[in-house]
């Protein structure tokens, strides 16, 4: 039987509902044990995607936290921390954000018209980011 790929979605909601709000600040939405068992769900996964909106907003290094968690996954022939991904239209990517200066490999999914743009946004930044960039091409679909 072939193993097939999944994806697991993972994110706190208010008890109205609600992922976040209009404030500029992060909404916190989880408590410690919660935190922890979103690492552990980092450090089991080949990949995280994460908004690009939501990288200008929060900031996040989206890395495996736990140093035994990165271990297990050396031991098992993987990378130290899971391949980051962020999918953005527009290309305001900010070269300074952490997402792009720790942890593995990244890989910035974007549309035509951006690709020249996010590509000077993170290749002048004398980073380590380094990330790969995609264009994605809208398709029609029967």
């Amino acid at each position: 039987m072939a193993i097939r790929p999944y994806v697991l979605l993972s994110a706190a909601v208010s008890v109205d509902g609600r992922l976040d709000d209009t404030a500029r600040d992060r909404l916190v939405l989880s408590n410690q044990r919660d935190l922890d068992r979103v690492d552990g769900e980092r450090a089991a996964a080949d990949a995280i995607l994460v908004g690009a909106n939501t990288l200008r907003k929060d900031n996040s290094r989206l890395v495996a936290a736990n140093s035994l968690s990165r271990s297990r996954r050396i031991a098992r022939g993987k990378s130290e921390h899971p391949l980051k991904v962020t999918v953005t239209a527009s290309a305001e990517l900010d070269p300074g954000l952490a997402f792009w200066h720790c942890g593995g490999a990244k890989l910035v999914f974007t549309v035509d018209a951006a690709f020249t743009r996010a590509r000077r946004a993170l290749g002048a930044s004398g980073s380590r980011a380094d990330p790969s960039l995609l264009a994605l091409r809208a398709v029609g679909l029967p």
